[in-house]
């Protein structure tokens, strides 16, 4: 009897996968609007005519030296580093990617508490010793010999504390946000998200609905190992991302063969799509999913993700959608 069951359930959700698949064919819930066609073949010949140089090419990075806190750094609204770990981050993090024109920028860092720790000392709440120091530099990354030698501090900041002048401001708090705003000059226009729809003003029972139709679309590219889909709507992201960092074409080749690593890596193991909560950024032009697993690997991170190397690493797959005006369906924007 037993046996029956299964075989029925396995017809049975085979049919719905099926009906699935055919409705998405028909109607697929992420779309593109690209200028041009784009594979596999001739990805960075391609983006490579995107590029342009320029006799002064600035490059924007942040250092973070956090104590006591994880945190997470925007910039314009939109997710730019997510770390749960213990310790500091040694690298800086390059943020041209969500600078989209010269002018006015902000910088919002969110902190919360180490709540699982590897040397067993976890918190629930921020301490009085929580601090958090942001550097925010600019260089030249035309100027190959002396680059860092012409390095500008852009920013400067130290978070705040209370009328002691030791104790942090937000201590005893499970959340603190600060934002901070900076100019920059860059030579490029970017392709941005402050002309699309703004999805706040939408249904939140139909925006949840359609953004994990569309996460659950992209879940099946990858799973399905369509690589060629993947590239084309998610062109307009990698031509931003060339673009704002000057990338001649063998760092085009390094970038492509990420993208590839999900689909040729033989110990990757694609997870399942789950446990996820809505996300909308960009001041209310971007939309996302977000982990919210407790597990510190993928805390506050993207759920399309996969383990590899006897599930030792995480690689994940960043999906921020928004909606163009006049459309119904969300492309990718980053």
């Amino acid at each position: 009897m037993k046996v029956c069951i299964y075989i029925a359930m396995f017809f049975f959700f085979s049919a719905c996968a099926q009906e699935q698949q055919a409705n998405w064919a028909l109607h697929p819930p992420i779309t593109h609007s690209n200028a041009v066609e784009i594979d596999s073949n001739n990805f960075v010949e391609v983006l490579s005519t995107y590029v342009k140089r320029y006799p002064v090419e600035p490059w924007y990075y942040v250092f973070v030296n956090n104590e006591g806190c994880f945190y997470e750094i925007l910039i314009n609204d939109v997710p730019a580093e997510c770390y749960f770990k213990d310790g500091k981050m040694a690298t800086p993090i390059d943020i041209n990617n969500y600078i989209n024109k010269s002018g006015k920028q902000t910088l919002t860092y969110r902190l919360y508490p180490q709540t699982k720790r590897e040397d067993g000392f976890n918190m629930d709440k921020l301490p009085a010793w929580t601090k958090i120091g942001i550097e925010l530099y600019v260089r030249d990354n035309a100027d190959l010999h002396n680059a860092f030698d012409s390095e500008k501090e852009v920013l400067q900041h130290t978070s705040l504390t209370q009328a002691d002048g030791k104790t942090f401001v937000a201590a005893g708090e499970t959340y603190y946000e600060y934002t901070l705003s900076f100019d920059a000059e860059v030579p490029y226009q970017g392709i941005g998200w402050e002309d699309s729809q703004d999805l706040r003003k939408m249904d939140p029972d139909t925006l949840l609905e359609k953004t994990v139709a569309a996460y659950q679309y992209y879940w099946h590219i990858i799973d399905s190992k369509d690589l060629d889909l993947d590239i084309t709507l998610s062109l307009k992201n990698y031509i931003n991302q060339v673009v704002c960092e000057y990338r001649p074409k063998n760092e085009i080749e390094d970038m492509f063969n990420s993208i590839k690593f999900v689909y040729e890596e033989p110990t990757f193991k694609l997870q399942p799509l789950k446990d996820y909560k809505l996300k909308i950024y960009g001041n209310g032009r971007i939309v996302c999913l977000e982990t919210e697993s407790e597990d510190l690997r993928i805390k506050n991170n993207w759920p399309i993700y996969g383990l590899y190397e006897n599930e030792s690493y995480v690689r994940f797959r960043r999906l921020y959608l928004h909606m163009p005006q006049g459309k119904n369906t969300f492309e990718i924007i980053r």
